[in-house]
């Protein structure tokens, strides 16, 4: 086998790829079969011929004997280990259960009857342990696999959203482009043409997740149903650490989606200016995660029932569970810090380019905030695509109005150390909320640093006014916006030299003429 693979060359090395990819399962089993004639059968030639001359032979010292015999027995070992390894290559590549059965049961009817002939290398152990390690070793390859699909599968997550999500903002609809399928054949990514496409895009990895977990626990159920002697003597002691094995194994691939999930969460920490693609992905991530949370455990479970009873106890359920919950919590906060961060940049400017000192009287909201909303409403657009279309709630609320400056201004709101991305939950009044509190921090931050006169004060009322409006109609009634943008104003009044209210009335007029202005709102006839 050596002298052909080398001169083929890495022709050989490819058509033992293709062969292996296309399955010649009877070819492997033939190699096996044909290893009591052509390996086994030479080696007990051999080695009773050896013995016959050098052990046993009449007039040899027992010195020379017994050194003699611990020479056969030191190469034997050493061909042995050989034979270990190369069979156990060979029969873990074949895929199918029946063909691998008879595979096993080969290799041990040819060791048994060898041990038979030369008792002394106490093969029955060998043949043993060949058996179990060639299972162990089928399992190993199969997770292999299937850990290396997970991989495969969050960076299709990464390319679909990409080239969804592009399309998405003009239309709802989804886009095409060159890419790979699930089970990784060349094809165009197919549309995504769901209005919720990060949902779309998540459930569809998630189910092709629990599908392979299902194949990969599947595949190996033939070996706990042994019907004939032989394959009972052969399989029946190694039920037991198979099944084991295998729910490990299970319990290893939530482990490396838990660290697959981190990797994308470090290099978007690492990323301060981390494309708008990326950040999508940590949201879609996250649904991903809650799947898991919500029917996927369950799934895994069921699927595990059709292994010998008890397999499943050698599951930590609880720990991987909030292990999953912490990750997708984690993806949640990075996302509102990146989303709140830009957010962010962009009030900071409307507040530090203005001479507050000469500005002119009131009349309405500054223009230069339709950006900041512009950009908060495709914020909005992306967390709703995270819901199944049952769950979708994207209406807008009726914009609530404070009649006058909130009774917990004195509160100080801001005033500690607020960490609201604590609990961030998969859900849109959580996830705009948190986004919310940086955009306000970072607002009042930046108020500090300017000095106001009256008519700039007033501005300002007039825009943060605008703001609660606004944010009330994302997150409804009773979401206290106005206790939010309070504080930034207490703050704006402790640097204006002549501060002085405007009516409420006033900002509630100025606030609606620009909402119907910005369509944000639409009163229906009930309303």
């Amino acid at each position: 086998v050596g002298t052909e693979r080398r001169e083929k060359g890495e022709d050989g090395d490819e058509k033992k790829k293709k062969a292996l990819a296309a399955g010649h399962e009877k070819e492997k089993l033939s190699f096996v079969t044909e290893l009591n004639m052509y390996y086994l059968g030479e080696f007990l030639e051999l080695a009773q011929s050896y013995r016959s001359f050098f052990v046993v032979a009449d007039g040899i010292v027992e010195s020379e004997a017994n050194e003699a015999s611990d020479r056969l027995l030191e190469v034997s070992k050493r061909l042995f280990n050989e034979l270990y390894v190369l069979v156990k290559d060979v029969v873990s590549e074949i895929s199918d259960p029946e063909i691998m059965k008879r595979a096993l049961e080969t290799v041990y009817r040819n060791l048994e009857n060898l041990n038979v002939a030369l008792p002394y290398l106490s093969l029955s152990d060998k043949s043993t342990a060949l058996i179990r390690d060639s299972l162990y070793l089928r399992i190993e390859k199969m997770y292999n696999g299937m850990r290396d699909r997970l991989r495969e599968r969050m960076e299709w997550m990464e390319r679909s959203i990409a080239v969804s999500w592009r399309g998405s903002i003009d239309s709802d609809t989804g886009a095409t482009e060159g890419g790979r399928r699930l089970d990784g054949e060349a094809e165009a990514l197919t549309p995504v043409t769901s209005p919720c496409i990060l949902y779309t895009i998540s459930n569809t990895a998630f189910q092709a997740t629990i599908t392979d977990t299902e194949n990969f626990v599947m595949s190996m159920i033939p070996y706990f149903r042994l019907r004939q002697p032989l394959e009972k003597e052969v399989l029946e002691r190694h039920t037991g650490s198979i099944s084991m094995k295998l729910a490990l194994k299970v319990q290893q691939l939530f482990l490396n989606i838990n660290e697959n999930i981190l990797d994308f969460v470090t290099a978007a920490e690492n990323d301060f200016d981390a494309k708008h693609e990326r950040l999508l992905v940590l949201l879609s991530l996250a649904v991903y995660c809650n799947q898991f949370n919500l029917v996927g455990v369950d799934s895994v479970l069921k699927i595990l029932e059709h292994l010998p009873k008890g397999s499943a106890e050698h599951l930590h359920m609880p720990l991987l569970v909030n292990r999953l919950r912490e990750s997708q919590n984690k993806l949640l906060r990075q996302y509102v810090v990146a989303q709140g961060r830009r957010l962010s940049r962009m009030v900071i400017k409307t507040v530090e380019t203005p001479n507050w000192l000469v500005c002119k009287e009131a009349r309405g909201v500054r223009s230069v905030l339709d950006l900041v909303f512009e950009e908060f409403a495709l914020v909005d657009k992306e967390v709703c695509h995270t819901f199944p279309p049952e769950k979708l709630s994207a209406d807008m609320h009726k914009p609530e109005f404070a009649a006058q400056l909130s009774s917990e201004l004195n509160q100080k709101l801001f005033g500690k150390k607020l960490d609201v991305m604590r609990h961030v939950d998969l859900d849109r009044g959580s996830i705009l909320t948190a986004i919310i509190h940086i955009l306000l921090k970072s607002f009042m931050e930046s108020v500090r640093l300017c000095t106001f006169s009256r008519c700039g004060f007033q501005q300002m009322q007039v825009d943060l006014g605008y703001m609660a409006a606004v944010f009330s109609c994302y997150l409804g009634k009773g979401a206290q916006t106005y206790s939010l943008t309070d504080e930034v104003l207490v703050q704006a009044s402790d640097r204006c030299i002549d501060p002085e209210l405007l009516e409420p009335a006033v900002v509630e007029s100025m606030s609606r003429t620009k909402l119907r202005e910005q369509k944000l709102y639409v009163p229906n006839q009930t309303s």
